[in-house]
């Protein structure tokens, strides 16, 4: 069971966030993007921007829409949606979902819940709760909560009641959450940015290269300039290599991603974007 909850989280984390196989270190990133700078071109002080989130240029409430192939066949969609701010235990929150709306056999295959629900505080930037439903996405099977006091994460499964404490670092993220506050992030080439990402009762160190800029076919809305970002996961200091991904972010502020592809040991996953909604 433990085996299949793991590549759950790797899914998720590679569908959204995206993943790297290539084998490298913290330090090679570095000195590549310290290569990508020099040769970018120059721009002044006052145009280079600090790398500060900015979760208000999110729209208020929308919804993406991916459409997946696996293995070159149509199974379905990826919907993500940013519901707009909630209170959650009196803290101002974003409320962000994702639905698996697949072939019955992906689902089973890939062991994929039918929705993933995060909730992104609004002032510091951190996940405060995640739930996974299943079902249609009716029922609720497991919940995480978040202690920054405490510095906890608690998972219940409320079938099981199996219940598991872990500690966590004082800035976390989930991979949902993180998929929305990476778009807020004003990098530019060469830039990189580290994330401390909770999944699987686990906390991976995420490292992203914004290394190129590029075009790329979107079927709905033709070529569209994108930024190459090049994603690196890693558990204890080792690389994880498990799965790989390509990731191609929109140039506009907010960025979406505009295509991906997931490569596992049981065939390839291509997403790409079909619907883009605000209201």
């Amino acid at each position: 069971m433990r085996k299949n909850f793991v590549f759950t989280g790797w899914l998720l984390l590679c569908v959204v966030l995206g993943c790297k196989s290539i084998t490298t270190t913290q330090e090679d990133l570095l000195f590549k993007a310290r290569q990508i700078k020099a040769s970018a071109p120059s721009e002044t002080q006052e145009e280079r921007e600090t790398i500060v989130p900015q979760v208000s240029l999110l729209p208020d409430q929308e919804t993406l829409v991916y459409r997946a192939k696996f293995i070159g066949l149509s199974i379905g969609t990826f919907v993500i949606t940013n519901n707009g701010k909630m209170m959650l235990g009196g803290r101002e929150a974003y409320y962000f979902e994702i639905k698996v709306r697949t072939l019955p056999f992906f689902s089973l295959l890939f062991k994929t819940k039918a929705r993933y629900v995060s909730y992104m505080d609004a002032q510091e930037l951190v996940v405060l709760r995640h739930e996974e439903y299943i079902k249609g996405g009716d029922v609720l099977e497991s919940t995480v909560d978040f202690n920054y006091q405490d510095l906890t994460a608690t998972y219940q499964n409320v079938i099981t009641h199996q219940e598991r404490t872990v500690k966590i670092p004082g800035k976390l993220l989930d991979p949902l959450s993180g998929g929305f506050y990476l778009r807020t992030l004003p990098l530019k080439l060469g830039d990189t940015v580290e994330l401390n990402i909770y999944a699987d009762q686990k906390i991976y160190k995420y490292t992203g290269l914004l290394s190129s800029k590029t075009t790329v076919d979107v079927p709905k809305y033709g070529k569209q300039e994108a930024y190459r970002f090049d994603p690196y996961l890693f558990l204890d200091g080792e690389q994880i290599k498990k799965i790989s991904a390509k990731l191609f972010f929109s140039t506009t502020t907010p960025t979406k991603t505009l295509r991906a592809s997931l490569k596992t040991l049981l065939g390839d996953v291509h997403v790409v974007l079909v619907e883009g909604k605000t209201p």
